[in-house]
């Protein structure tokens, strides 16, 4: 990470932007296999819910795929890839809380048991009329969870998954599908503002007549409150945004007030957010013009110190909470980040900045803006170095952490041949470590540094690898590529023997698609029947970007894949699958289908 992403809040141009620019990625997302994934349904009490469907919430093609049904227990699991999928229930229950196939199957987080919360569902359907009888059109219809009747689930993370949105016709009707009963409310929007809400029924209703009043709308809207502390007294200078380009301060008297042109006021989904250095922020539904944010109880700081075995400190390393989560899914800052001093340095990490500082010459370190009771794993990372090392979960508020560190020196000696499964060496083989700093699916790149090539006979010779729970890649147009977890590695090797497959050219053929439905889908499996990553070059691409799926047509599809390929899984639209064995062919293409 350079050094030039670290700066003090007060240096920045602007520190109440809340979008920071994501750092460039260097470093391509690996395909990864499936795993098993483990999980329970609950009700909204609580209680495990037997025999309810569960599987991907959307599919590409817009509907529900299922891939298990509960047991008696509420218990279900599953096989299927890490990736960005949210999964959620089937019918006849709405999704209260979903949950999701995070990236990456060696994160902590993405092992725990996915915990999905499932209620009863009902339609309902009708028309928007003004007071005077005339249609409403245009008006979006807007399911909303009722936080008093949440139990199992927090209210910030009920989604409502299958619960979408809807808007009036031009005659001001209106339906909406699998909508939670007798917990949701609707909300009735018109041009931004809430002009009605209602509970949503207990059971299924076609014909409901809903009055909405239509004031004509203002180029102008006016918002208007105050920010009170956990005490109700008013908090003076507390910052108020609404969506990227909104915000306003409170004065003496905790009260605020803010006029924008309608055209800039995001969406009503957009919260308002109010923020003071030490305090944890609070959010608040835009559906009002006057509001109060009663701000949470104040922060803390975690105080500590960075030394070696031997108790010499370690300085300039930078530590940093690790994997801590968004605020919102719409927002790009993070609870600790929000309630950070403004002092407090930042780094920008993918779609959350994330409070951090650097040990001062004793090995010092201050990190605040830290949420109440909660356990962090501190994360320290040098910059100069690649060493990276995380800690044992500390309670926020402990002002007495002291770190020793490993030593930086993980593996002396680092030297070996890359070669094929035939022993042929592989010349020209970049070789780099790959260090993570958060969160893959939020964006957060890795660090990549090189660390050099193979020679014309496939040997390599590093001096030292710095500790570090990363990987090595070993990559080249003619290889697929081979990830090694350092921590996997022998103390020091002369002769590392990595063993690597080539790619094969293949094509797959029109005539696959014959006599059957159109192909939407390829996989790949070597003999063992583990799945292959897919290849697919793009004009003026070095190396392959990688693919789980690959997109067909029905006029054929050029691909690489590994020489492992031992058969091809083809799904059509219907949903079928077709396995079709393949013998790849070094040097040639592999038509698939023939």
């Amino acid at each position: 990470m350079p050094d030039s992403a670290v700066l003090p809040r007060a240096e920045r141009a602007s520190a109440e932007e809340p979008h920071a620019t994501p750092p460039r990625t260097t470093g391509r997302a690996e395909a990864l296999p499936p795993r098993t994934w483990r999980g329970e349904v609950l009700d909204v009490s609580g209680t495990p819910l037997p025999g309810v469907p569960v599987g991907l919430a959307l599919t590409p093609q817009g509907a529900f795929e299922e891939l298990a049904i509960t047991d008696e227990h509420g218990r279900f699991s599953f096989v299927a890839a890490p990736g960005a999928a949210e999964i959620g229930c089937g019918e006849p229950w709405a999704t209260v809380r979903a949950g999701r196939l995070d990236a990456g199957s060696e994160i902590e987080d993405a092992r725990r048991p996915l915990l999905l919360v499932a209620h009863p569902a009902v339609g309902l359907a009708g028309r928007l009329e003004s007071a005077d009888g005339s249609p409403v059109a245009g008006a979006m219809l807007l399911p909303a969870p009722v936080a008093s009747e949440l139990v199992a689930v927090d209210p910030a993370d009920a989604t409502h998954a299958t619960a979408r949105p809807t808007t009036s016709d031009p005659r001001g009707g209106f339906t909406l599908t699998r909508v939670p009963a007798g917990i949701t409310e609707i909300q009735v929007l018109v041009h931004g503002q809430v002009l009605r809400r209602f509970p949503a029924p207990a059971r299924d209703i076609a014909d409901v007549r809903i009055v909405v009043p239509t004031d004509p709308p203002s180029d102008r809207l006016q918002f208007h409150g105050r920010v009170v502390d956990p005490h109700g007294a008013p908090v003076a200078d507390a910052l108020l945004r609404l969506g990227p380009a909104l915000h306003a301060r409170t004065d003496s008297l905790g009260n605020f007030a803010l006029e924008a042109p309608r055209a800039e006021v995001p969406l009503r989904h957009t919260p308002w957010v109010a923020t003071h250095p030490g305090m944890l922020p609070s959010t608040a539904e835009r559906d009002a013009a006057d509001l109060t944010l009663r701000l949470p109880a104040p922060a803390r700081r975690m105080h500590g110190r960075l030394t070696t075995r031997d108790g010499r400190p370690r300085s300039g390393l930078l530590v940093f909470p690790w994997r801590t989560q968004p605020l919102h899914d719409r927002l790009d800052e993070q609870v600790e980040d929000l309630a950070a001093e403004r002092s407090e340095p930042i780094v920008v990490g993918g779609r959350a900045r994330r409070c951090i500082d650097r040990s001062d010459r004793d090995g010092q370190f201050t990190l605040t803006g830290l949420r109440p009771g909660v356990d962090y794993r501190l994360r320290v990372f040098d910059p100069a170095t690649g060493f990276a090392w995380t800690a044992k979960p500390r309670l926020s508020g402990d002002t007495a952490v002291d770190l020793v560190l490993p030593d930086p020196r993980g593996v002396q000696r680092f030297a070996g041949t890359v070669r094929t499964r035939t022993g042929r060496a592989v010349a020209a083989a970049r070789i780099e470590l790959l260090t993570d700093l958060g969160e893959p699916q939020d964006g957060v790149a890795p660090d990549v540094r090189t660390l050099g090539e193979t020679d014309r006979a496939g040997r390599f010779d590093l001096d030292a690898l710095p500790t570090t729970d990363g990987r090595i890649r070993f990559s080249s147009p003619q290889i697929a590529e081979q990830t090694i977890a350092v921590t996997n590695l022998p103390m020091a090797s002369d002769d590392y023997q990595v063993i690597v497959a080539r790619l094969c050219v293949f094509t797959l053929s029109a005539d696959a698609t014959a006599n059957r439905p159109a192909i939407a889908s390829l996989r790949l499996f070597d003999a063992d029947d583990a799945p292959l990553p897919v290849h697919v070059t793009l004009p003026g691409d070095t190396l392959p970007s990688r693919l789980v799926e690959l997109e067909t047509s029905r006029h054929g599809t050029r691909f690489v894949a590994s020489e492992h390929a031992a058969s091809a899984v083809l799904t059509d639209l219907q949903g079928e699958e077709h396995r079709v064995p393949i013998r790849p062919r070094i040097g040639t293409e592999t038509t698939i289908g023939n």
